[in-house]
């Protein structure tokens, strides 16, 4: 496996142009998020500094290995308060000079959220969005995405079954993940092999406060039909068909 760290300092100025563009809208975002979670239980991170850092600075710093001028469709699976993709839409829009805006699609299976996030769209004057209501095993867009990602809240193996067969060939699977990442992983190539793709690095971000791991892999062909199986079957047990 191909691992590099990136230390965090390197990326301030990855930060700082972010937040001279795009500062108000995520407090917008912020206070919006807070305000409907009073109401609607989306998060249970939704103090300020939690907002800022685990959300809004992560959903841009861990993605500082993507070109996004080659990027044209993003997905992002499983949203739910609109992380990484608004975050994604949001920043590199804004500093896009040549105003080819990137297409955003997020699939959210709680009809809850995505009706937060419909609003929030709105409210943010985010463009070419489209938010699916449904299970991420239960759609039809296959092959489809440059990028896709996902806010990793489950094991590795799981994720990636989820993600990968929705990215072109060529196109790229983006998951960050906590330490645990590695008590995770049994074998990371063999497992993108199975969703016909390759390990392109693990990009280990790490300073006094963070210490998490991005996965870059690129699909290198369709993933089988037969993948991603229903979710029920994949929670069974982590080895893949042959």
């Amino acid at each position: 496996q191909t691992y590099q760290t990136t230390i965090l300092p390197k990326l301030l100025q990855i930060i700082l142009n972010a937040k001279e563009k795009i500062s108000q809208q995520l407090e917008t975002y912020k206070t919006f998020l807070q305000e409907q979670n009073a109401q609607m239980n989306l998060t249970r991170l939704d103090k300020d500094d939690i907002i800022w850092s685990k959300y809004f600075w992560q959903s841009i710093m861990v993605y500082h290995l993507v070109d996004f001028s080659t990027v044209k469709t993003v997905l992002d699976v499983g949203s739910g308060s609109g992380i990484p993709g608004f975050i994604i839409n949001n920043n590199v829009n804004t500093q896009n000079k040549n105003n080819k805006n990137i297409k955003l699609t997020v699939i959210e299976a709680s009809h809850k959220k995505c009706e937060f996030l419909e609003k929030l769209a709105k409210l943010l004057h985010l463009v070419n969005v489209e938010i699916i209501c449904k299970r991420v095993e239960q759609t039809s867009k296959k092959h489809q995405f440059d990028l896709v990602t996902a806010k990793a809240v489950a094991p590795v193996e799981i994720i990636l079954e989820l993600l990968a067969p929705f990215a072109k060939s060529d196109g790229l699977v983006v998951v960050p993940k906590g330490i645990n990442y590695l008590k995770e992983v049994k074998d990371l190539n063999q497992e993108l092999k199975q969703l016909s793709a390759k390990l392109l690095v693990v990009d280990h971000l790490v300073d006094d406060q963070i210490d998490f791991f991005t996965i870059y892999a690129k699909k290198t062909g369709k993933t089988n039909p037969k993948y991603p199986r229903d979710y029920k079957k994949i929670i069974k047990g982590f080895d893949y068909e042959k």
